[in-house]
Parts: C-alpha cells; structure tokens; sequence
C-alpha cells in the first residue's frame, strides 16, 4: 500500500499533531507500507530524523516554514503545492492529512494529486469551539470536501464530526497512540532533578503543555495555594511555552507563587521520559482538548494523570486507576485532585503500575497502524 502523509505540523516542532504525524508515519513503514511522509516545520532541524527499520519503503520530505510571521503560511502553500506537484506523478493508494489548515486547501478541495482514498484525520480542538459557539462549520466542511474518510482520535471528535460530513464519507474513531519503547517507567536520574530544577525531597507535579488559552494553565496556577498549604513539598513545573507565556508569568507573580512554580520553556522530545520519570504526577487542567498525547507519554512512564473531564481526556484518565478527573475551569477542583494523590502515596503506586499495562494494551503505535490499515482496506473496498 502506497501512502502520501500530509501535515503543515511535523517534526521537530512541539504539539500533538507534529509528534502524532511522526510516529504514525514511521508504524506504517515498520507494518509494511510504502510511506512517504510532507511535513511542515518552524524550528531548525536540530539532527536528521530517527528512520523505521521495519519492511516498507520510508521517504521524509520537510518544509521549513521561513520568514517574517506574515509570509510563512504563503510560503509554506507554495513550497507544499511545489512538492505535491512532483509527487503527483506517482501513483497512491491512499493520501493522508491533518490540519484543515492549510492541509485543506491543498488536498481536501479538489482530487489533486491522485489517489484511490483521501482520509483526514481531525484533530481539531477548534472544531469543537466552533460547535459549542454555535458557528457555521461550513470553513471545516469546505476543507473535507473530497475524502472518503474522517479519523477522529476521540468519541468526541467522531461524535461531533458528523457536522462536516459529507454523504458517503465515513468516521471513524482511531485514538492517538504513545511511543511505548522511548516513554518506559524508570528510575528518577539526577538528569531529572537538574532538568527539572528540583531536589529529590520535593514532589514535582508537571505540566507539559503549549501555553495556549485551551490548556486551561491560568486554573492551574489558581490550585496551586491550595495544595502548597497543605503539601508544602509539591512543587510545580511547566514545560513549554506560547501566547500565554508573558500572562501566566505575571499571574504568577500576582498570586505570589514564588518558588512553588518553574517555568522551564520548551524542552526537546528527547528529553521528555527523563523529567516525566521524575514526576509524582502529570497534570491536564484543560478547557478543551481533542487528544492529549502529553497525557499518554505520561501514563506509559507510569506516572498518573488529573486531568479535567473534556474531550479526549477522560479516554485516558480513568478514575482511581490511571488518574483522577475532575471538572474544567475549576481551580478548586484541580487542587482536590492533585491533594487526593499526595495524600494516597500507595493508591497512586498502584496507579502508576496500571497506567503502563493499560497504555501498552490500547495505544501503542503498532496498533494504532494496523487500525489505520484497516479504514484505508475498508474505504479502498467500499
């Protein structure tokens, strides 16, 4: 099978869509396939690529999006239509992709470049904003116009997909899936203490996640007083950065957070099962949320999630056995959560051994293939 992936986020940027679209794409050559896989990119390529050793055949074509802010998203289009354009001769089975936008445009309008199936996976948080403030989809409808098939990685996302249906395309739910060899339970390193800038004495609660009004972090800089006061060893980090950055800092500063919470910016991928090893627990205080990759590299290290009730979320944390969930936009609700589990150091063992095993059973990315497989065949045969 002859499959061209798409997406504007790809390697080595940040995000679930870019870390999803690199290990689907590496699954699918390592099941057999012939993948070929345009992805999209703001920061610079820091080291070539980790390439799959499986049978299929795996080609990786980047596309640096280059120039003031203004002029990237041009850029991007024409550099994309460029390559398509070349790839155009060859003959697909199946063409893959996963934004709205700018994927959309480009492959989800007119059935250019040629192949036997289009399927769009629909990540989209938006989407789900867009519903819930009661907007015309029809943007969204526009960009899916020619597939045959819509991957939605929550019931959620199924559920409400079905508002840019179109007659005779068919949804389906394939979760996202975790990259179970490079994110394993271990022993904490002084490699995580320094990352994380902690001491072996304190509980780190982390938080890894883009700074983007979604995440719902203003919340969780809320619950913080309310958990120092009674766990005065609970210190809080966040990885990552974005719009909110600035905002979060200051509210911070407001609150009198003081060394109870470290911003430590962005951190390589690499990176990410060192300091999650050296967690007490992860934490998801989203406002919306389609998937949460985050939260599954968390669970594969063993180490439990409080994440709110919304979108994806509650696929993944089941209460009192891979974490605890609890109501949105609530700093007080956030605060309980996190006190249930410091205050149950042997429930969140138990939780953390479970929160492997059940990882390992639903969303590696060999199933996760072999699941995406079997919608291509289906869509092919119908």
């Amino acid at each position: 099978m002859k499959i061209l992936l798409f997406s504007a986020d790809y390697w080595p940027d940040p995000g679930g869509i870019a870390a999803h679209v690199y290990y689907l794409s590496r699954a699918l050559a390592e099941a057999g396939a012939d993948v070929t896989v345009v992805g999209g990119h703001l920061a610079p390529i820091p080291h070539p690529s980790g390439k799959p050793t499986g049978p299929g055949i795996f080609r990786e074509i980047t596309i640096q999006r280059k120039g003031p802010r203004l002029f990237r998203g041009l850029w991007f289009l024409l550099r994309s239509w460029q390559t398509l354009n070349r790839l155009a001769s060859e003959r697909w089975d199946v063409i893959h992709y996963h934004n709205f936008l700018p994927d959309g445009l480009l492959l989800g309008l007119l059935p250019w470049p040629k192949a036997k199936i289009r399927v769009m996976t629909n990540h989209s948080d938006i989407l789900l904003k867009a519903i819930d403030r009661r907007k015309n989809p029809i943007i969204f409808r526009w960009t899916v116009r020619q597939v045959n098939g819509i991957i939605a990685p929550s019931p959620e996302l199924r559920d409400k997909s079905d508002v840019i249906q179109h007659p005779g395309q068919v949804i389906t739910y394939i979760p996202n899936g975790v990259d179970i060899h490079r994110f394993t339970p271990g022993l904490v390193t002084p490699e995580a203490y320094k990352l994380l800038q902690v001491t072996p004495e304190q509980k780190v609660i982390l938080a890894v996640r883009r700074h983007d009004p979604k995440c719902g972090l203003p919340f969780l800089l809320q619950a913080i007083p309310y958990v120092i006061t009674r766990h005065p060893d609970a210190v809080f980090c966040l990885i990552g950065d974005g719009e909110q950055t600035n905002e979060l800092k200051q509210l911070a500063n407001h609150l009198k957070l003081g060394n109870s919470v470290k911003f430590l910016g962005r951190m390589s991928h690499d990176k990410l099962p060192i300091v999650l090893r050296g967690a007490y627990c992860t934490v998801l205080p989203s406002v919306y949320e389609a998937v949460s990759l985050a939260g599954l590299e968390s669970l594969a290290c063993g180490v439990p999630v409080v994440g709110t009730n919304v979108g994806g979320i509650p696929e993944i944390v089941k209460p009192h056995q891979t974490g605890i969930l609890v109501e949105p936009q609530s700093a007080r609700a956030l605060a309980e959560g996190l006190n249930y589990l410091l205050e149950h150091p042997k429930e969140r063992d138990e939780m953390s051994a479970f929160s492997r095993k059940f990882v390992v059973e639903n969303f590696s990315w060999e199933s996760i293939a072999k699941k995406a497989i079997s919608f291509y065949e289906l869509l092919i045969k119908k």
